[in-house]
């Protein structure tokens, strides 16, 4: 677990909880309808946590026991900077690196927990595949809240959700089912899932889309990640080149560009075919609902972004 940079434990780090039954009994006593101060207390507590020592187990129970006031502080936290001129003034400008940095915790977190399943920690290996779709889901939550500020993602965040990925293959959990209950619809999920729902989100040049449509393509992804596969194979020939992820590099997958020192193909043709399924079908007169894409989900804008997404993720991009 050399890969990834954790803080130090030590014995001065004293949270106000240290496994589940703690981290309840905390949390319950967060005023979280005072978001921004929760999201401080929040933050404030995994700081101390993250650096110090506790069981593994208990360390991942306290860590699943947070993560539902984590997700709802973060949601209404996103509020303050989304939609604003740019550049961010000073006030939103703290609300978006408040919120950088609690993922950024939850995401060590589960790192520790990792390290943890690596060194086989006591009943930690069975929590294998939870621990790396936590992870990988707190990687692609981080570069989210990124797109959702107009911000460019930093230096690393693709190395290290790479790099979370390559773990999940060295632990032979990759397509191991885990069950999300903070998921909008689908609950059963994967580490596969979770690393795709990211690097589909950041293929979708997240930059040019609106809120509304964020949300609705991290909705698509949630049920239709599932349909990318990942190999270290090349797939067979194609009409287009394929989708080129490295596991060693610092960007995000592309049809073109340098030799990847450590390859893995990503499939997407399912994917493909599903979209043109759902956008000859919408020309065709039928309601988006009909086709499960949504209640806010209208004509003709609901054709053109599922048209743009699919050159985004299925056709080679121009330069």
């Amino acid at each position: 677990m050399t890969d990834f940079e954790l803080p130090s434990l030590t014995p001065d780090a004293v949270p106000k909880f240290v496994d589940a039954a703690t981290a309840k009994a905390w949390v319950s006593s967060v005023p979280l309808a005072n978001v921004a101060s929760a999201q401080q207390s929040l933050l404030g507590q995994l700081q101390q946590f993250n650096r110090c020592v506790t069981r593994a187990s208990a360390r991942l129970g306290a860590l699943e026991v947070l993560r539902e006031a984590v997700h709802f502080v973060q949601i209404e936290q996103a509020k303050r900077f989304t939609n604003r001129a740019l550049p961010m003034a000073d006030v939103e400008g703290e609300v978006f690196a408040g919120t950088i940095a609690l993922w950024e915790q939850m995401r060590i977190g589960y790192l520790r927990c990792l390290a943890a399943v690596f060194a086989d920690e006591p009943g930690m290996r069975a929590e294998a595949a939870r621990v790396c779709q936590r992870a990988l889901t707190c990687a692609g939550l981080k570069m989210f809240h990124h797109y959702r500020a107009c911000q460019q993602v930093p230096r690393g965040e693709w190395h290290t959700l790479h790099a979370l990925f390559a773990k999940t293959e060295e632990l032979k959990v990759t397509d191991e089912i885990v069950r999300d209950p903070l998921n909008r619809d689908v609950f059963e999920t994967s580490p596969r899932i979770a690393y795709l729902r990211a690097v589909l989100m950041g293929m979708a040049s997240p930059n040019e889309l609106s809120q509304r449509q964020l949300t609705f393509v991290a909705h698509l992804l949630e049920r239709w990640a599932v349909k990318v596969e990942v190999s270290a194979q090349r797939p067979a020939q194609d009409e287009m080149p394929p989708l080129v992820a490295d596991l060693a590099g610092d960007a995000c997958p592309a049809r073109v560009g340098p030799p990847a020192k450590t390859p893995r193909f990503l499939d997407a043709r399912p994917l493909a075919a599903t979209l043109r399924n759902r956008i000859g079908l919408l020309r065709k007169g039928e309601s988006p609902v009909k086709l499960a894409l949504g209640e806010d989900c209208v004509q003709p804008m609901c054709e053109q972004l599922l048209v743009f997404l699919y050159r985004q993720w299925c056709q080679p991009q121009r330069p």
